[in-house]
């Protein structure tokens, strides 16, 4: 899944590794396991999930999340989902910020996602950018978890205007 197009449209839009040597404060700075570890209701700062699977109903959209470091339940608000009916689906990747964590246990955590903590959603059809073509083997194979600072590092955000915010368009998916 975090070999697929829509993962890779992410890392290039945001020039993380493989495609660009980042130094480390420009690497992300939150991820499923570090906001697990915290182990209580929050928010998160920023986020960059992929969409494992969903499913619908007339209230509200459940959801499994995924990056490469952990998987977490989430819930779509239905006005989201009203806002991106074709984008959200199995295999989007979504560029979330300031989402909030509902953990009714410590084991147990949630994320609760409305229009506003959405920023950007990379379509589940993207193909693999054509810069991945281009990268040596060990880029194109590198581990995936290389583009998370080490914990107690800086690193990027979301919260406010990003590179990853839609100025430029996301990449369009090819005609069927």
């Amino acid at each position: 899944d975090f070999r697929r197009g829509p993962w890779l449209s992410m890392l290039l839009s945001a020039d993380l590794p493989p495609f660009k040597d980042t130094p480390d404060d420009c690497l992300l700075r939150y991820n499923i396991a570090s906001l697990k570890r915290r182990g209580v209701c929050c928010r998160v700062r920023s986020l960059v999930v992929l969409v494992k699977d969903l499913q619908m109903s007339d209230t509200i959209c459940t959801v499994s999340l995924k990056d490469p470091t952990g998987t977490i339940k989430g819930h779509i608000h239905n006005l989201a989902m009203d806002n991106y009916p074709t984008e959200i689906t199995a295999g989007a990747v979504l560029v979330l910020r300031k989402v909030a964590v509902f953990s009714p246990s410590p084991f147990e955590h949630i994320l609760n996602i409305t229009c506003d903590n959405i920023i950007r959603v990379f379509d589940s059809k993207l193909p693999r950018p054509k810069e991945h073509q281009q990268l040596s083997h060990e880029q194109q194979y590198m581990s995936p978890v290389r583009i998370y600072l080490s914990p107690t590092g800086k690193g990027v955000t979301f919260d406010v205007q990003s590179i990853l915010s839609p100025k430029v368009p996301a990449p369009k998916t090819p005609s069927s």
